[in-house]
């Protein structure tokens, strides 16, 4: 009989619906056939639709169960996560031809099914779906160390000493987490090998050794994450997909060659891979993901004439990337002196200014219209951007070392004062990340704090936003690490919950104006400041966030106390200059009104604390659960596909770095898996 690793159940976690999430499906209906639950997913795969059924949950009693092969009118292709999981009754299925995946856990703690028929059409079975069961407790089933199950290598034994694979010749599937986190050294595939699916191999952090076969045909999430024994790959060009992450954190791979029958590069492929240098990208890829390449140690890199997309941030956190280049007859994409830019049917976007690009200052071709939400982030040379006439945003987050950014007068939207964006609506747009002044006062006609204009400077240690300033959008003022004090107008009517968020060592907020108008804004101020948080107001000081403590997870904001009946907002319509942007000395110290809790732990006041404490660093869905559908929400969020309101932003900076990148993903993965 043979033992599971309780890492290698974990990380099953990591792969729940991985197939799915990759595809750009369309739910059509669910339905109940006999002991089948059922959905049918329409797929769309470029201008075709495949439509067929996807089995959710087998609720039967039944002993001998055949899987029909038709649901609803449709072919069944897909057996879903967890399906039969549980189901004690059943000792055997037969799974129809036809069926293409099976997902995750399928047949977990089917503790009597002892024997499982399997098709030939299978292309991925995910991890530990035999976990718990009669067959993988039944020694005769195992041949040696590896489980098998027909052409399908199912599992490996991870309480074994071997270090040296040889996976037998005939063997077509490699199933999800099979060696997940186990000792072994090398491994040698068959050439009937077609799929390593996802996590196969996945931190086995003593892989130095691997060959892969000339009909291998697709590589699956993370299969070969944190091999960081592993200095060389190639993929042979019978190789036509490879899944997110597939060699992320490969720390010392230092050549990867691409198959030549690539169509698309995937997010994550060599994240965190620092020491490859140097990639080609094959002929035939048309589609490079979002992130694809981020924290690599890429130099210089060259986009083939025919690739139709690149993802933004595709080369994010690259710190010694030089230059970008694209072959010439690219209808989409261009390169000037290495920077990457974007065409569309009217319009030019300025993509990716490499980060390790020399000189120190730019300026923004005129013909450009629009800039990347991502161009500028991480760049380390760059001292001052010069606008162009066109441009109508210039927000640059995340670029550090930008210390000015110029608008010639003859531009149409934006204009600067010392180096300071504006928009013609009085809008404050972007102060530069890298500018080095200790305090900054908004401008006198300033109306707006943009989202993101005042973010990641690390020398303003005090900010006075200017009476007349009415709103500030989310994360306004953000991720500024030596701001100790923010000096805020009466004026001031809208604001976003978390307009100010991780300054952590922000200690005072002077409010030129009332407790009641303080409440009336709603703002929750997120910071773990040593030393807690004031708000001066016209009429008290009142403490907002209780001194951070090393020992617990948060700190969080309560709203002051309710006002004395009948106190009211000044009308910011009917302000006038105060003589100090700082308000009068209040000798009306209130006691603290929050105290430091930890998760569950009810505030004394009666309060109400912000949701985020409800739920494990991590939860990002608030599901009660930490699992890969977290991961994936920070994917999506870092991809601008969807949004996160402020406590799934709270529970995603699961590193509490103060920042929500592809590393909180990263170590929620560890978590999942048991490795931290």
């Amino acid at each position: 009989m043979k033992t599971f690793s309780l890492k290698k159940f974990s990380a099953c976690l990591m792969a729940i619906l991985v197939l799915l999430t990759s595809l750009s499906l369309c739910l059509v209906s669910a339905e109940t056939e006999g002991s089948f639950q059922y959905v049918i997913i329409d797929e769309y795969i470029g201008d075709t639709v495949d439509t067929y059924a996807l089995i959710t949950k087998y609720t039967g009693s039944e002993s001998v169960v055949t899987i029909p092969s038709v649901l609803g009118g449709q072919p069944v292709k897909v057996i879903e996560y967890a399906a039969f999981k549980g189901n004690s009754a059943v000792t055997t299925v037969t799974v129809p031809d036809g069926v293409e995946a099976i997902g995750d856990d399928a047949f977990t703690n089917c503790v009597n099914l002892t024997q499982l028929n399997l098709p030939d059409t299978l292309k991925s079975i995910g991890c530990n779906i035999l976990s718990n069961t009669a067959i993988s407790k039944n020694s005769e089933n195992w041949e040696g160390d590896l489980l098998y199950l027909g052409k399908y290598l199912m599992d490996f034994d991870a309480s074994s000493d071997t270090s040296h694979i040889v996976i037998k010749e005939g063997t077509e599937l490699i199933a999800g987490s099979a060696f997940f986190f186990s000792d072994i050294e090398s491994v040698k595939m068959p050439e009937s090998l077609k799929y390593i699916d996802a996590m196969a191999f996945s931190f086995c952090d003593k892989l130095a050794e691997i060959n892969l076969p000339e009909n291998l045909e697709s590589i699956g999430f993370g299969a070969f994450e944190n091999c960081i024994k592993i200095t060389e790959i190639t993929i042979p060009d019978s190789v036509t997909k490879i899944d997110y992450g597939a060699f992320s954190m490969c720390i010392n791979l230092k050549t990867l060659n691409l198959s030549n029958n690539l169509t698309e590069i995937p997010g994550r492929l060599i994240s965190e891979c620092n020491k490859l240098k140097t990639l080609i990208i094959p002929e035939s890829v048309k589609y490079i993901d979002y992130f694809a390449f981020e924290y690599s140690g890429l130099e210089s890199i060259t986009i083939p004439k025919g690739v139709e997309f690149v993802g933004g941030g595709a080369f994010i956190d690259c710190d010694n990337l030089t230059a970008v280049y694209v072959e010439s007859g690219n209808p989409y994409y261009y390169s000037v002196d290495g920077v990457l830019f974007q065409l569309y049917e009217y319009d030019k976007t300025l993509h990716t200014y490499p980060a390790n690009k020399a000189g120190e200052s730019f300026t923004i071709p005129e013909d450009i219209n629009y800039i990347n939400n991502n161009a500028f982030d991480s760049v380390k040379n760059l001292k001052t951007v010069v606008l162009n006439d066109i441009v109508s945003d210039a927000n640059f987050s995340f670029a550090k070392s930008i210390e000015c950014v110029i608008a010639p007068k003859s531009q149409q939207y934006l204009y600067d004062k010392d180096g300071v964006v504006y928009n013609l609506s009085d809008t404050l747009v972007y102060y530069p990340c890298g500018k080095k002044d200790s305090s900054f006062t908004t401008s006198e006609f300033t109306d707006k704090i943009q989202e993101t204009a005042i973010s990641d400077n690390n020398y303003l240690k005090e900010l006075t936003i200017t009476e007349g300033v009415r709103e500030i959008e989310m994360f306004a003022v953000n991720f500024c690490n030596s701001l100790e004090v923010i000096n805020l107008p009466s004026t001031l009517s809208s604001a976003d919950s978390a307009a100010i968020h991780d300054c952590d060592n922000l200690q005072t907020i002077n409010y030129n104006g009332t407790k009641a108008q303080w409440i009336s804004l709603n703002i929750q101020v997120y910071t773990n400041s040593v030393n807690g948080l004031y708000l001066n107001c016209t009429d008290g000081t009142f403490e907002l966030v209780a001194p951070y403590e090393e020992e617990t997870d948060f700190t969080y904001t309560t709203e002051p106390t309710e006002p004395v009946q009948g106190t009211t907002a000044t009308d910011p319509t009917d302000y006038t200059h105060p003589t100090s942007t700082t308000p009068q000395e209040s000798t009306n110290i209130i006691p603290s009104e929050t105290t430091q809790v930890q998760n569950t732990t009810v505030n004394p006041t009666g309060t109400t604390p912000p949701i985020f404490l409800a739920f494990e660093i991590g939860d990002v869905n608030m599901d009660y659960k930490v699992n890969i559908r977290d991961v994936t929400s920070i994917q999506k969020y870092l991809a601008k596909l969807v949004s996160l309101d402020e406590n799934a932003l709270k529970l995603a900076d699961f590193t509490e770095d103060n920042k929500i990148n592809i590393k909180d993903a990263t170590a929620i993965q560890k978590k999942i898996a048991g490795l931290i």
